[in-house]
């Protein structure tokens, strides 16, 4: 019970308890194991055992194997305090790997459970965990996947879970071939072992040296079965392993369609396994046909979400669904327009991209281009002109030149460098989507006699002059009415 384990900490049980074990009498120090151990279950007991030195006083015990009980207790003890990593150099320099190695020796499979167990939790430590890679045993823990014990199985996918947390060691536990066991246990009946179990796949599939190892497994049956019908826990670690899978391999996302109306109900309660549905949902949308207003009119609110992932993704699918003109609609309606312009302000940029692509999508609609420049977005979209990836500055130069059909807005335009930035796009040379833009925004602008002067005092004559030259028949004679224009 954690309050008595507290109210035991806090009245000095603990010291108690360590200092007992350097009792003479056997039997008072065997108790007192006994007590540490069930004590040890606390996470607090465990790191205030530490700030006792218990392990100094444990290690020698492990040694004691002419008194197999203490040995056995001390070992168990032993792998329950390792679990706070603050222990672990101490155990180090007093050579408790060592010990450990030759107790595992002995043929005692309640002991050996302890030393494994203790192994399991030493892999986190940077110094202890390439020695453990080094000593032969993770062949063991993979063997251990397919014992009968889940107690066996617990800490030995517990311990490949850990492996698969760092990068120089994940290579190591793949040689011994873990995969088809890690995807048989994501159908125990313990919770604790689904859990890792998924989890190590799902750092597996992450690593692209090994993600076709856990395709091999033929998986992703059992992945879709357990997001429909598992406990919420289960649910999120399927997701997230799904969506790593389907981020490579487009079959397989095809294959996962059939959980889309299931995706769009966890998507509506907006918990904790919100992002991996967005982002599951989102691989499979770009691999088959989805067209949903209704899944739009879901999505726009999350864009006020505080996970940063939660609204890359849901961008990502409002970018793919924006290619329809009813969703353009649902977003208008939902309100989705200030948000989005909101989001173009944050340093991120994923999100500042998608942002920028479905407003640029949306202004082909008058009704939009208002709400823009009443939220005073087109500021923003016209910096976008100046955007270090080309597919950004040709989406918002076409938007641009959509908003120019309006000559009340080509005075803002033209005072905030507006003129200057698109004769820039003009001589971008070998990119002639920009350039084909920049040329409908001058071809636009020339039309008014206010424009012109601007447009020459930016030295646009010559840059008209150069793209008359222009391999692109439409860019050369674009830029020779243009020219006529001007100089009229």
């Amino acid at each position: 019970d954690d309050e008595c384990s507290n109210l035991i900490r806090e009245f000095g049980g603990l010291k108690f308890l360590v200092d007992q074990l350097q009792n003479s009498n056997q039997s008072i120090v065997l108790e007192s194991l006994v007590a540490i151990t069930k004590l040890a279950e606390n996470d607090s007991n465990k790191s205030e055992l530490c700030q006792l030195n218990v392990i100094p006083l444990l290690l020698p015990m492990l040694q004691n194997i002419q008194n197999e009980n203490i040995c056995q207790q001390a070992a168990w003890a032993i792998s329950l305090v390792l679990e706070d990593e603050s222990c672990h150099n101490q155990f180090n320099q007093l050579g408790g790997i060592r010990v450990l190695l030759q107790l595992l020796q002995i043929r005692n499979a309640a002991l050996q459970l302890r030393i494994y167990m203790a192994f399991s939790s030493l892999i986190t430590n940077d110094v202890i965990g390439p020695i453990i890679k080094q000593i032969g045993i993770l062949d063991s823990f993979v063997k251990m996947l397919a014992s009968k014990s889940a107690n066996l199985q617990k800490y030995a996918v517990t311990a490949i879970f850990r492996f698969t947390q760092k990068k120089d060691l994940i290579d190591a536990i793949a040689i011994c071939s873990p995969f088809q066991s890690l995807v048989d246990l994501i159908q125990s009946s313990v919770t604790a072992i689904q859990i890792a179990a998924l989890k190590a796949l799902n750092n597996f599939a992450e690593d692209f040296s090994h993600y076709s190892n856990v395709i091999a497994t033929d998986c992703i049956p059992n992945l879709i079965q357990l997001v429909i019908s598992a406990d919420h826990e289960i649910k999120v670690q399927s997701l997230q392993l799904l969506a790593s899978l389907t981020t490579y391999d487009q079959n397989i996302a095809k294959n996962c369609s059939s959980l889309i109306a299931k995706l769009l109900q966890i998507i509506s309660l907006q918990n904790s396994a919100l992002r991996y549905a967005l982002q599951l949902l989102f691989n499979i949308a770009s691999n088959v046909s989805f067209d949903d207003g209704g899944c739009t009119t879901m999505l726009v609110p999350i864009l006020d979400s505080q996970d940063d992932e939660c609204k890359k993704f849901t961008l990502k699918l409002l970018n793919l669904l924006s290619s329809n003109k009813i969703n353009r609609d649902v977003i208008r309606a939902c309100g989705g327009i200030p948000k989005m312009l909101n989001l173009l302000a944050l340093n991120h940029p994923e999100i500042k991209e998608n942002c920028a692509l479905i407003l640029c999508s949306m202004s082909d609609d008058e009704q939009n281009r208002n709400i823009i420049c009443e939220e005073r977005g087109f500021y923003p979209l016209m910096e976008l002109m100046k955007y270090e990836k080309l597919n950004i500055k040709e989406r918002a130069s076409w938007a641009i030149s959509n908003f120019l059909l309006e000559t009340s807005i080509h005075a803002f335009f033209r005072e905030n460098g507006g003129i200057e930035c698109t004769l820039k796009n003009l001589l971008a040379a070998g990119k002639e989507t920009l350039q084909s833009y920049a040329m409908k925004c001058i071809l636009i602008l020339v039309q008014q006699v206010e424009n012109r002067a601007f447009i020459k005092s930016f030295r646009g004559v010559e840059v008209l002059r150069v793209l008359q030259n222009s391999p692109h028949r439409t860019l050369q004679a674009a830029a020779q009415r243009t020219l006529s224009i001007l100089l009229s």
